[in-house]
């Protein structure tokens, strides 16, 4: 099992064409919905599984994940 930290370009890089993020991309990365205030600041350093992130980055575009919660 791969584990990947969160780092503030992987934020940016899931960013939607809107500009935004959506709860479901957000929990990937462990980010509780709704947001709270300096959520970002709290996120970088997370580790997460290597399958989280791809998810992550994936969801940005509403992609449908078959079987999100196993990756979690």
């Amino acid at each position: 099992m791969a584990i990947v930290t969160v780092t503030a370009e992987l934020i940016e890089m899931g960013k939607s064409e809107r500009g935004g993020w959506n709860a479901r991309q957000l929990r990937c990365i462990k980010v509780k919905w709704p947001l709270e205030k300096r959520w970002k600041e709290k996120a970088i350093g997370t580790q997460v599984r290597l399958e989280s992130a791809a998810m992550f980055l994936e969801l940005r575009r509403g992609g449908m994940v078959q079987n999100m919660d196993a990756a979690l």
